[in-house]
């Protein structure tokens, strides 16, 4: 054999025994047919024996015909450079990395020369970071805290003055309106300026966290975002931190709500209690342990409800009270407290139920008023009103006595003067006919104050029951009743949509009758023009008679419903100045108010109002 190719022949035999030492399987083949020409020692222990003329997609992947995306164009094309990729084992399941790559072999035939590493636990070590990477952005994006990622900046002193947003979920951007894509990789003192003027100390915080690993819970009012959150800080690298937390605002805001509420409960002068389901206190105010003789700080979970009163008031309560609040009604009414002195104390009462998110009762609470003092101001006041009303009584009856005495003295006054005149008369001078013209008409003035006084009088012993009015009707009998008179005065008298109310017929007419009389009677220069009128306002309806004349000062808005007075001299206008009186007193037992606006020289609107439905029985507190 030739030397040289005794040299070949070692050559060759080097290169295989190569082969054979490597740790990666080594397969050649030809790159026209694919047949096999070689493979080391790892490939055959890993895939056997190789029969002579094997194809390398049937060794690997168990086909009979290439496969359609066979590497050896790409190969082909790019000649002396290396094809470095990575593929799982369709038969075994194993990764594998390798590099092919077209050469020469010793017979001068092109061959792809594939050598290829076991990757396969490098391959699920990367998956399995994968699929952690992947559940870690799963949970974090699905959870509803907020989580947040950071790298502390620090200064030169290695003092922590910033940090940097690395990674965020979902529902940190819900809860703080900060979107991931815009802060990420900046520093918070960019994404919120003036952070550190709304709380300096958070950012030392965190860096403490950041620098020594010791975790932080806090919570935390935000003022940029006016939020509350409940906050876990800590580190999952040096120099990192990350912050875990929740929007505890609603919590927050309830809890200000609760001891507001408590404050208050503490700050009433009521008695305040709440009992559990088994009768047993909870709570009591301050009020309702000055008011049962308890300290302040006493422990009063042992007493029950039955406790706070006199035994057959606590069986009442519980016969009564109870049932009501159980089927979730309130009760209310009156009870007795009895105090740890044995004193009982009487009370106005509320009892109610709450129950809980299963629908089950599970607290009473009751709030009691203590009405001692009430009760003795009632009973003064029910004395008073009795006195009032027995002394109205005995004045009405009064007037109407002394009026109906004094009529017949005045008509022998008046007949006498009469007969003086007429038997006498031409015998008197002027002097002594004067002075008989002055008590013939002093007669008659005080008989028309009588009447008036009778009529006045009246309107407290002769009050019918209420019953419908038509009070359209109701002033057309008066407008027909004043016909000559609004003739005389060349009057115009409008009269508006008027309802039906119930009151006594007979006194309601004597009102529109003073009203609109009286409107004639203080007329200006103008010929008198009148509207009569009537709108609801709520429970009630506000009347109105208006007019155009003479007006009222307003100093007087008052006087002139009290009973004889008058602003004229009585020359000027005929009557006796009772008859507003009449319409005030008229009103009021009714139920209403009656007023006048007015100014003088600018006509005068009388108003009052009567209630829309009035009761059988009812009274004006006026009486």
């Amino acid at each position: 054999m030739p030397k040289r190719l005794r040299q070949g022949e070692k050559s060759r035999t080097r290169f295989l025994e190569m082969l054979d030492s490597l740790g990666e399987w080594v397969y050649v083949a030809d790159l026209d047919t694919y047949e096999v020409l070689h493979v080391n020692e790892a490939f055959t222990q890993l895939y056997g024996e190789v029969k002579n003329g094997a194809r390398c997609f049937e060794l690997l992947h168990g086909r009979n015909e290439p496969c359609d995306d066979c590497s050896n164009r790409e190969i082909l094309a790019q000649p002396g450079t290396g094809l470095r990729r990575k593929y799982q084992d369709p038969r075994s399941g194993r990764w594998y990395e390798s590099i092919e790559s077209a050469l020469r072999w010793f017979d001068d035939r092109l061959v792809r020369f594939h050598a290829a590493t076991d990757v396969t636990q490098t391959k699920n070590l990367e998956l399995s970071l994968s699929r952690r990477d992947e559940l870690y952005r799963t949970l974090t994006s699905s959870m509803p805290s907020a989580l947040a990622y950071h790298e502390i900046v620090l200064d030169d002193a290695g003092r922590p003055v910033d940090y940097i947003f690395l990674d965020v979920n979902a529902a940190f951007e819900e809860f703080t309106g900060l979107r991931g894509e815009d802060i990420l990789g900046r520093r918070v003192t960019e994404v919120i300026p003036g952070i550190q003027d709304a709380d300096p100390n958070l950012i030392e915080i965190y860096g403490r966290v950041a620098l020594t690993g010791q975790a932080k819970d806090l919570e935390l009012y935000f003022e940029p975002f006016n939020r509350w959150y409940e906050v876990r800080v800590y580190r999952p690298h040096e120099e990192h931190f990350a912050t875990l937390f929740t929007d505890i605002t609603a919590r927050k805001e309830a809890e200000r709500e609760l001891l507001w509420s408590r404050e208050c409960l503490e700050g009433t002068t009521d008695f305040v209690g709440m009992c559990d389901a088994s009768a047993a206190t909870v709570y009591v105010n301050r009020a309702g342990r000055e008011l049962m003789g308890f300290s302040v700080d006493e422990d009063l979970s042992t007493v029950l409800i039955a406790d706070y009163h006199p035994p057959e008031v606590a069986q009442r309560l519980a016969q009564e009270a109870l049932p009501t609040v159980a089927s979730g009604g309130v009760w209310t009414g009156e009870s007795t407290l009895r105090s740890r002195d044995g004193r009982d104390i009487p009370v106005s009462q509320v009892l109610l139920g709450h129950r809980d998110e299963r629908g089950r009762l599970a607290l009473y609470s009751t709030i009691m008023r203590d009405v001692s003092s009430d009760r003795a101001l009632r009973a003064s006041i029910e004395d008073a009103a009795e006195k009032l009303r027995r002394s109205n009584r005995d004045l009405e009856q009064f007037a109407y006595v002394a009026s109906h005495d004094l009529q017949e003295p005045l008509r022998m006054v008046a007949s006498s003067t009469e007969l003086v005149a007429q038997n006498y008369g031409p015998q008197l001078d002027d002097k002594a006919r004067r002075f008989m013209g002055y008590a013939t008409e002093g007669a008659r003035r005080m008989q028309t104050l009588i009447n008036d006084l009778l009529t006045f009088s009246r309107l407290g012993t002769r009050e019918r029951p209420p019953a419908p009015v038509d009070c359209a009707a109701l002033v057309e009998e008066v407008l027909a009743d004043l016909s000559l008179r609004i003739a005389d005065e060349d009057a115009v008298v409008e009269v508006a949509s008027l309802p039906t109310v119930e009151a006594d017929r007979s006194q309601l007419r004597q009102v529109f009758q003073n009203l609109i009389g009286n409107a004639l009677k203080f007329r200006g220069e103008a010929a008198p023009r009148i509207q009569v009128s009537a709108e609801r306002d709520g429970q009630t309806w506000s009347f109105s008679v208006s007019d155009n004349g003479v007006g009222i000062d307003p100093k007087f808005a008052e006087r002139i419903f009290t009973i004889f007075q008058r602003l004229h001299a009585r020359g000027t206008y005929e009557g006796t100045g009772i008859g507003l009186a009449i319409v005030k007193r008229v009103i009021e037992r009714h139920g209403g108010v009656v007023w006048v606006e007015s100014e003088a020289g600018k006509g005068s609107r009388f108003r009052f109002t009567l209630p829309t439905r009035r009761s059988r029985g009812q009274r004006s507190r006026h009486e």
